[in-house]
């Protein structure tokens, strides 16, 4: 039912177990069936902008478990549910920029939750971005690689001052492979706007220089 995958798995390594976690952006709710499947949460809360995916997230629950263990919601992110009715909350499979835009809306809820678990499949630095500027502990953060992508989780609790940065990953044994990928692609883009656009590539030197900082520090270039 959920396609076995790496990214997945250690999503649902990372979760504590908690009476009631958000399924947040629910889509056909398998996150939410696979929470309950594996004990992790008693309840799920899924919500999702979509009628059709909340529907077929219904059909797919209401199969297996009885209607007491979840809740399906319509609205915008964490604005369906209200402050303490969940301990956790799993926001996967989405850009970096929408995970940020749903946090900063619903911080009324997040601000009481035991942790938040965050995966973006792209524009990861949108969300590192909005974690420096509303204050968060980091609790964990991983880096999965699954067919030639890498993908970041981070396991967030609102409040504190821990800084999110790819730096925030150089334990992960997949890490040095991604940062010389990214690097050798910024390379590739500075010799390509060298002589016609200095203020791009001033950008993209900077980029080069923090990667290199990041394989410096674990001893991997320098």
């Amino acid at each position: 039912m959920i396609e076995s995958s790496k990214r997945l798995s250690a999503v649902f390594a990372m979760a504590e177990r908690a009476s009631a976690i958000g399924d947040i952006g629910c889509d056909h709710g398998y996150i939410s069936f696979a929470l309950l499947r594996d004990g992790i949460a008693e309840k799920v809360v899924a919500t999702d902008i979509s009628a059709p995916s909340l529907e077929k997230a219904r059909r797919l629950l209401e199969a297996v478990y009885p209607a007491e263990k979840f809740r399906i919601a319509r609205g915008d992110g964490f604005m369906p549910i209200a402050p303490g009715e969940i301990q956790a909350a799993v926001i996967i499979g989405m850009g970096g920029q929408l995970i940020a835009e749903i946090l900063e809306r619903g911080w009324e809820v997040i601000k009481e939750l035991d942790y938040i678990l965050v995966q973006p499949m792209q524009g990861a630095e949108e969300l590192f971005r909005h974690i420096n500027a509303y204050g968060y502990t980091i609790l964990d953060a991983q880096l999965i690689e699954e067919r030639k992508k890498y993908y970041p989780i981070l396991k967030l609790r609102a409040g504190g001052e821990d800084r999110a940065d790819w730096g925030r990953f150089r334990h992960s044994p997949v890490f040095c492979e991604m940062a010389e990928q990214n690097l050798a692609r910024l390379e590739k883009i500075a010799e390509a706007v060298r002589n016609a656009k200095p203020e791009r590539l001033k950008e993209v030197e900077e980029e080069i220089g923090r990667w290199e900082e990041y394989l410096e520090s674990i001893g991997n270039r320098g």
